[in-house]
């Protein structure tokens, strides 16, 4: 056993030294070193908070962290303006290879708008999609119960992933983190509550599809 154990060991220690070593996906190795905390409390939603935390918890080991905020109304208004983009970017290119010049137009309201000119209009639409986003920015976004920490080792992100972080239950719950590629980041902004309803429905689908498929 005691053998065993060595080489075990040995292996966990070059298998670190090379991962801390390769700088061939500066992001993957980031995502090693990193643990997902999850239900943050809604008093300690900060970014000063969460650092705190973990900089008390892992002095010698703690790198950095980084809360996740609620981007939606942001992503939905940053897609509108690239959908209007196309739109000017059409009519800009008809207007290019018009033999006649004459500017495009197009209808403020679908089918029964009036005729307007289509490179003015959309131009006013994609200006006036700027000042709300950046209206947004300076309001600053709300905050979620998601998390990232970062560490300078791999013992500290197994640590951290496997004790509880305070003494109130429930909270601060870590796990690996992802890599950047495979992580859903609109579930990051779903709260506490949202996703134990979705986890209790779908497990009470599966539970019913089980049930009736041998009726």
């Amino acid at each position: 056993c005691r053998m065993l154990f060595k080489e075990y060991e040995s292996y966990v220690d070059i298998r670190h030294t090379l991962f801390l070593t390769d700088k061939s996906d500066a992001d993957i190795l980031r995502a090693k070193k990193s643990a997902l905390v999850q239900n943050i409390p809604k008093d300690a939603q900060d970014e000063s908070g969460l650092k705190t935390l973990f900089q008390s918890l892992f002095p010698e080991t703690y790198e950095s962290s980084v809360l996740c905020y609620d981007t939606r109304n942001v992503d939905k208004l940053l897609s509108e303006r690239e959908a209007w983009f196309r739109k000017l970017e059409r009519a800009q290119f008809d207007l290019t290879n018009s033999e006649s010049n004459v500017r495009p137009l197009t209808r403020s309201f679908p089918l029964f708008g009036e005729e307007v000119d289509a490179i003015q209009y959309f131009s006013e639409k994609i200006e006036d999609l700027n000042k709300q986003i950046d209206q947004l920015k300076e309001e600053g976004l709300d905050t979620t119960a998601n998390g990232f920490v970062t560490f300078n080792t791999f013992y500290a992100v197994a640590t951290a992933t496997q004790m509880k972080q305070t003494m109130t239950p429930f909270v601060y719950d870590c796990r690996l983190a992802m890599s950047p590629d495979e992580a859903n980041w609109r579930n990051l902004v779903m709260i506490p509550s949202e996703i134990k309803l979705r986890c209790l429905l779908g497990g009470a689908m599966v539970f019913f599809l089980v049930i009736f498929w041998t009726i």
